[in-house]
């Protein structure tokens, strides 16, 4: 009785998530729409600085309330809900080919926080060598040595690595913890990993490559007031196109002109800001012309598109006991150990994380184990719909594991070669872009990742291995339908389960539109800090990357205007 009790409780949890989600979403618009009457006339003023994005580098708060966003066991909901742009590829030649039209869904946080605010919090600022080959690039003052102050100088490490000072920050804002709770599999793939020769190691210091628990980073504080609701359609100029005015808006229905004195910034993401430039007039100049948007700056924005791609392993069925059950975990007692005392397995992210060297101690590889998988009971119906798993797909492979106590294994391509665009569909600001990744158009992205795959097989989990720990592996199992004749099973497997990492980047890049103080060229007081900045993509989730990049600049900002001052009291006094 008290079992079935249990049962009815959790199900109503988590099937009325969704639905409080919606509920808080149209309750904070309401409560904004409401004070748009009240509030002084955005055009009456005119500000120094007008930063366009609220994501990892443009803001230091969140909009929606911390139970939402600050538990990560829920945080997959916020995917297709109001605070997801909800935007999905362009049919994929190579890859997504189980989805429905050839299109993988691309979630993108739309809240303050941006899409931090719906991932699993995970804290990785990538590998040494990804800063120094910025500055061989030729963006100076990009390398290791000069950003690792501006990553320390954000950070907050509460966790086991508090006592390298070398490497870590204790006084920041961005608070950086040990994962909370961890399933009984954490010490079996630590174990494992121990077994196939990986070091433990602290994956934010120097050396990338080994074993570890995840560090993980939750965000709270009230920094700044923002104008939240606000959809920046475009950026104005002068008369000779060379100095940008301003912003144009879109609140509720209303247009506004919004001007500032010194600089723009946009923080819109990879996705946001080369849109909006390209809206403004600043792009590809025949693209442009195709849309009859008239041509500020001939830049090559929306090139160079990239992103970690991955796949789901499995699922790997599990005993029952080491496995991660929503139903289960969901009680009184988990929601007061996580709201009265922050702990619990409502904290829970990933249960370990490996970064697989392919040459030179630089990784070619990001493993993350999720101790959930997508036939768990009563993900099915959400994780379908997430992913936009076509039916064939889920109802020949997946529908037959439904239920199975099972985990999940993601092995993601870190410097993927395959290049991809951000277009625009139509002139319409307010229309979806063209997202095309292009995954696995270049060969060996597909090689890599099949290398990758046959490691964690064959390798971590052996078969001796995997039976010690109850670890059913996939090749014992059911194989997709569509694959099971193909002499290369994994690579037709992850052409049709193709999934993103959720970390695009490179779109506005250093060098061909940005200088190394993140400036357009062209547009002296106009900036992009995102990871569309990025000229590589950094070798892991690049959240912490755009922190350390927002510090940097932003102190370049802060001096530029001291010295303005100074300049300015100097040349007061020659006056007096």
């Amino acid at each position: 009785m008290l079992a079935w009790l249990h049962r009815i409780f959790a199900l109503s949890i988590l099937s009325s998530t969704p639905l409080l989600i919606h509920y808080v979403a149209e309750w904070n618009r309401l409560h904004e729409y409401f004070f748009s009457f009240v509030s002084s006339d955005l055009t009456l003023y005119k500000y120094d600085y007008i930063i366009v994005g609220g994501g990892s580098a443009g803001s230091k708060q969140e909009v929606i309330p911390h139970f939402l966003t600050g538990i990560p066991a829920f945080t997959p909901y916020l995917q297709l809900s109001p605070y997801d742009w909800s935007f999905e590829t362009e049919k994929q030649d190579e890859a997504c080919k189980g989805m429905i039209g050839n299109r993988c869904k691309w979630p993108r946080g739309k809240m303050l926080g941006g899409t931090a605010g719906m991932n699993y919090m995970l804290y990785v600022r990538g590998n040494k060598r990804d800063f120094d080959e910025w500055e061989e690039m030729g963006f100076e003052g990009w390398g290791y040595e000069k950003v690792l102050p501006y990553f320390k100088k954000s950070e907050l490490q509460l966790g086991r690595y508090a006592h390298d000072t070398k490497h870590h920050g204790t006084e920041g804002n961005v608070p950086v913890s040990d994962s909370i709770y961890i399933t009984p599999m954490a010490k079996v793939y630590k174990e494992l990993a121990q077994l196939a020769g990986l070091p433990i190691r602290d994956y934010n210091a120097e050396n990338q490559t080994g074993f570890d628990i995840p560090q993980l980073t939750m965000r709270n504080g009230q920094i700044l007031k923002i104008l939240t609701y606000s959809h920046v359609t475009k950026l104005l100029f002068d008369d000779n196109k060379k100095i940008v005015t301003g912003v144009e808006l879109l609140r509720f229905g209303k247009t506004y002109n919004v001007s500032a004195s010194k600089e723009i910034i946009l923080s819109a993401g990879a996705i946001g800001s080369p849109t909006i430039l390209m809206h403004s007039g600043v792009g590809h100049a025949q693209h442009l012309k195709d849309l009859n948007i008239p041509l500020v700056k001939d830049l090559p924005v929306g090139d160079n598109l990239q992103d970690h791609i991955t796949t789901m392993l499995g699922p790997l069925l599990v005993n029952q006991s080491a496995s991660f059950d929503v139903i289960e975990t969901m009680s009184f007692s988990t929601m007061w150990d996580y709201f009265v005392h922050g702990k619990g397995p409502l904290t829970i992210s990933s249960d370990a994380i490996i970064f697989r060297e392919a040459i030179n101690n630089f990784p070619s590889a990001q493993i993350l184990f999720m101790p959930i998988s997508m036939t768990s009971d009563l993900v099915e119906p959400f994780m379908r719909k997430t992913f936009n798993i076509d039916s064939t797909l889920w109802d020949d492979y997946f529908s037959k594991l439904y239920g199975l106590s099972s985990i999940s294994v993601l092995p993601a391509l870190l410097r993927p070669k395959s290049r991809g665009t951000i277009r625009l569909s139509s002139s319409d600001p307010l229309a979806s872009p063209l997202i095309n990744p292009n995954y696995l158009s270049h060969p060996q992205d597909i090689q890599d990742l099949i290398k990758i795959i046959d490691w964690v097989l064959n390798v971590l989990f052996d078969q001796k291995k995997a039976s010690h720990h109850g670890l059913k592996l996939p090749q014992n199992g059911s194989k997709i339908p569509q694959c099971a004749k193909e002499n290369n099973y994994w690579e037709c497997f992850v052409r049709h389960f193709s999934l993103t990492m959720y970390h695009p980047a490179g779109t506005c890049p250093m060098g061909s539109v940005l200088d190394s103080q993140l400036r357009v060229h062209g547009l002296p007081n106009l900036r992009v800090i995102d990871a569309s900045s990025m000229p590589l993509i950094v070798r892991g989730n690049p959240n912490a990357a755009i922190i350390m990049m927002a510090e940097k600049i932003s102190d370049h900002i802060k001096e530029s205007f001291e010295l303005e001052l100074l300049s300015k009291s100097s040349l007061g006094k020659e006056e007096l």
